[in-house]
């Protein structure tokens, strides 16, 4: 493929094909959110995934609109995409309007999120990001980016088999 060699039953696939990014944000300070983690870029630690650490949006003083994301979605800051910062989120929580909230569709999202810590996708958000000041990826050119998709159950074994090297 354009991509090199992949095996016979993986797809190359659009990453709009089986993602959804959120729209529409909530006011942090708001009774229901203010007391909600909220995840900013430095949060994250570069190219590893990890939250360092975490902060309400009251402690934070949060007055602008956040996106509200689900346990167990993504959160890709589209912000400096050099420093390769994007997580799975542990638990219900906010983001930072900074970052997109991304939903696997017929994807991994474990797997998904090694897809976005790539070099491969962050020389590709890099060479997408043009614009002064602070380098940003926007939705759509995040959503045209394409990469190899195995079946589910590889997907699986391959996440798993990834997180195992990142404890060690």
């Amino acid at each position: 493929t354009a991509l090199g060699w992949i095996p016979e039953s993986w797809k190359i696939v659009k990453i709009s094909k089986v993602v959804k990014i959120a729209n529409g944000q909530v006011d942090p300070r708001k009774v229901e959110y203010k007391e909600l983690i909220l995840i900013a870029p430095n949060h994250i630690e570069s190219g590893t995934g990890r939250i360092t650490y975490e902060e309400t949006a009251k402690e934070q003083q949060a007055i602008s609109g956040k996106y509200l994301v689900q346990e167990g979605e993504i959160i890709y800051s589209k912000i400096r995409p050099y420093l390769k910062k994007a997580t799975i989120a542990n638990k219900n929580c906010l983001c930072s309007a900074d970052m997109y909230p991304i939903k696997g569709v017929n994807v991994i999202n474990s797997y998904l999120l090694l897809i976005l810590l790539s070099e491969r996708f962050t020389q590709f958000a890099i060479s997408n990001s043009g614009r002064t000041g602070i380098p940003k990826i926007n939705r759509n050119d995040l959503l045209n980016y394409r990469f190899p998709l195995p079946p589910l159950p590889e997907q699986r074994r391959i996440a798993a088999i990834l997180a195992t090297w990142d404890r060690a």
